[in-house]
């Protein structure tokens, strides 16, 4: 009987997923992103998938515009991801850098020389 708990208990322990896998949980899906660049306010909706300490998914403006991820990685709770942008004929990387924290993010986006704070939360 002992043995049999004993053989159990382990196999419990091999098939749980892991801090790293929950942590897979907690960062793809769907995010309302918003902050504020320069003058601008702006709104996208990304979706992000993480692949181990890669990221990648595809960010959505409200007029229906994507913005396919061009890098994405993570580190610990720090999160990072690209796509291209484009304002009045001019084609630039948009650059989110975010720290991951109780299911929300907190980062910086850099864009074109400018830069500016936004949140972004689980849909």
């Amino acid at each position: 009987m002992w043995r049999l708990l004993g053989i159990l208990a382990a196999a419990t322990a091999i098939l749980t997923p892991s801090v790293s896998l929950a942590n897979d949980d907690l960062l793809s899906g769907l995010w309302r992103v918003s902050g504020r660049v320069a003058t601008f306010d702006f709104s996208v909706t990304c979706r992000l998938e993480r692949h181990g300490d890669q990221l990648g998914g595809a960010c959505l403006e409200p007029n229906g515009k994507a913005h396919p991820l061009t890098g994405g990685s993570i580190e610990g709770e720090k999160v990072t991801w690209t796509h291209q942008g484009r304002f009045l004929l001019k084609t630039f990387n948009v650059v989110y850098s975010a720290v991951l924290h109780d299911g929300a993010m907190n980062g910086e986006l850099n864009a074109a020389g400018h830069s500016g704070e936004f949140t972004a939360a689980r849909m």
